[in-house]
């Protein structure tokens, strides 16, 4: 009912990021605009930031931390102590190579972990930017400019 409280942590964990992104949309949408209850509801599913930035119903928070030594070329460099204080609006940066850190991975690993994923990410960029109804020249050019981004 839309005086219930719903408390849902990582839903679609153990499934395939195309389907758990599936499950949560459809998941936070049913409650959002059919249920309308106080929901809360975490995720590392970060395209759904895009899918529901301009609801009415749905409000971003995230849990606040202290990073130090930042370093975007080597994430094994930062220091991230978490503050466990709930924040408005939504996680600028993923913290991954950090949890892989505190987990005892290996530092070359989660360096070549970052690598790969810094390509993946250049890679997302070309395909939004291709999806979009620019002419051939601009996406060539902004292709050019995303393949030389240095992260």
């Amino acid at each position: 009912t839309d005086r219930s409280l719903v408390i849902l942590d990582e839903l679609g964990r153990g499934t395939s990021t195309y389907d758990g992104t599936a499950i949560a949309y459809s998941v936070i949408n049913e409650i959002s605009h059919r249920i309308k209850c106080r929901t809360l509801f975490s995720t590392h599913y970060h395209s759904l930031v895009d899918d529901f930035s301009h609801s009415e119903f749905v409000e971003f928070m995230h849990m606040a931390c202290k990073v130090e030594k930042e370093d975007l070329a080597d994430p094994t460099n930062e220091a991230i102590t978490f503050l466990y204080k709930l924040k408005p609006g939504f996680c600028p940066k993923s913290y991954g190579f950090n949890a892989a850190k505190l987990a005892g991975i290996p530092e070359n690993i989660i360096r070549v972990g970052f690598e790969v994923a810094q390509n993946m990410e250049r890679e997302h960029l070309v395909k939004k930017l291709m999806s979009e109804n620019l002419d051939a020249a601009e996406t060539r050019r902004l292709i050019k400019l995303i393949r030389d981004i240095k992260f």
